[in-house]
């Protein structure tokens, strides 16, 4: 017999198979892998409302387990699940357990009272759009287990001032609170909250990631080497053929707002 705790989705006869969902504290997990047993923590319906969210009834304080209980069998929580926790808009604080390896795209995405989140050292990988519009974050620690970000993990995410990478990490950096690989040569993310009119992209950097400069930061004027200039066109100082600029890659890299200036290597 189940527990009557649990609900088992598509499987009721609870001959328990990789893919089925089951409740527990209000929650919802996949079970993703049996012997070892483990699970993702799933949105309360594989169909997202955008305006309602994944779970809105969610408090402001949560504590997500490293082990869950069902049907007599324990399972590690390893994974929060795309759209886990999206537009969350009640969710303060979230405490991740050392057995998440990753997080989802958009898994907490529009929580915009989200202030605090500690990144567990077992972190392997985070989603696109994570973290994007969670205007209530003010800082982000990385893990030095952390290996593979999406695209715009922290976009619009307008009060985040500092991404802090740890010494540790092989993949990723961090100066001066702005996020970039282990090298320093990609530019990954630029946090809107930096109250800076002035930014000079380090020397190092060939290339930018799309969007890693939101169009909702103070910033008024940007510094660039010649050669990253060359790489992209942000500078056009004549109306020669070889200075046409691409409107659209150039949003993307740099929004228009923001003036753009070489600067000598």
């Amino acid at each position: 017999m189940c527990d009557t705790k649990c609900i088992v989705v598509g499987n009721e006869d609870c001959d328990i198979v990789v893919g089925d969902i089951f409740l527990v504290n209000g929650l919802y997990y996949r079970i993703i892998s049996l012997n070892p047993n483990q699970v993702r923590l799933m949105p309360v319906t594989l169909e997202i409302d955008f305006e309602r969210g994944a779970y809105d009834n969610i408090s402001d304080r949560l504590s997500i387990p490293e082990v869950v209980s069902f049907n007599k069998l324990d399972y590690s929580v390893v994974a929060i699940g795309n759209f886990a926790f999206y537009s969350c808009q009640r969710l303060t604080s979230v405490e991740l357990p050392n057995s998440i390896i990753d997080i989802g795209n958009y898994a907490f995405s529009s929580c915009i009272e989200l202030a605090n989140i500690k990144l567990p050292d077992t972190l392997l990988s985070i989603g696109e759009n994570a973290f994007e519009h969670c205007f209530s974050l003010s800082k982000i620690e990385l893990p030095q287990s952390l290996s593979k970000l999406g695209d715009q993990v922290f976009y619009n995410c307008w009060g985040l001032s500092k991404i802090v990478v740890s010494k540790k990490n092989k993949t990723y950096s961090s100066l001066d609170g702005v996020l970039f690989n282990k090298d320093l040569t990609e530019l990954i993310h630029y946090p809107d909250g930096l109250k800076q009119k002035t930014y000079t992209i380090p020397k190092t950097v060939n290339s930018i990631r799309e969007f890693a400069f939101s169009e909702d930061s103070d910033l008024e004027l940007i510094k660039v080497s010649k050669s990253l200039n060359a790489h992209y066109g942000l500078v056009c100082k004549s109306l020669q053929k070889d200075c046409v600029r691409d409107f659209v890659l150039d949003m993307r890299i740099i929004p228009h707002h923001i003036r753009v200036e070489e600067v000598e290597e």
